[in-house]
């Protein structure tokens, strides 16, 4: 099977996180999973060293930057404390 995209799911809350991440993998994304910020950059610096193309915080910060532009969504939020 293919998949429709990579998502990145960073969430504390062990249920809330496998709900989601179960969610898109039925909607056809590869999903990985971070319990916090810091593993989640990890993720991504590992993430970015596979990637053959272009570093993702680079794709990341030209999808957000347009983001209006294009019938693509990118969510990301936060709740920091």
């Amino acid at each position: 099977m293919t998949s429709d995209g990579t998502i990145l799911v960073i969430e504390d809350q062990q249920s809330a996180r496998e709900s989601l991440a179960e969610l898109l993998r039925a909607e056809g994304y590869e999903v990985h999973e971070a319990a916090d910020g810091n593993s989640g950059m990890a993720l991504v610096d590992q993430l970015d060293r596979q990637s053959p193309r272009e570093s993702l915080f680079k794709l990341t910060r030209d999808v957000a930057a347009n983001a209006r532009d294009t019938d693509d969504r990118t969510c990301v939020r936060g709740n920091g404390s």
